[in-house]
């Protein structure tokens, strides 16, 4: 909480990085979340399968609240995208 926003940070991991976070500012309506949803860079040995970002931690802090995505490499959209990109990754695993 810093002057009357709430800013919470959630580790994600995942396959392209292992400390990618998520920032997410809920007055706002917005998350910011980094990498976490990209594929491991190109440039890095693909020797066995990359871990999967924590999408439950993800899915909490979108909630119902945030409106808007900013992922690191793409422009803002909406956060059903990302709601969209959750489910499918649950029906993966």
């Amino acid at each position: 909480y810093l002057d009357g926003i709430t800013i919470e940070l959630r580790h994600l991991g995942g396959g392209h990085a292992d400390d990618c976070i998520a920032i997410g500012i809920r007055e706002a309506g917005v998350v910011f979340i980094s990498d976490s949803l990209d594929p491991p860079p190109h440039y890095l040995p693909q020797t066995e399968q990359p871990a999967p970002p924590d999408i439950e931690a993800l899915a909490a802090l979108l909630g119902d609240t945030a409106t808007t995505v900013i992922e690191g490499h793409s422009a803002p959209h909406s956060a059903q995208i990302t709601h969209q990109h959750i489910d499918a990754l649950r029906d993966r695993h």
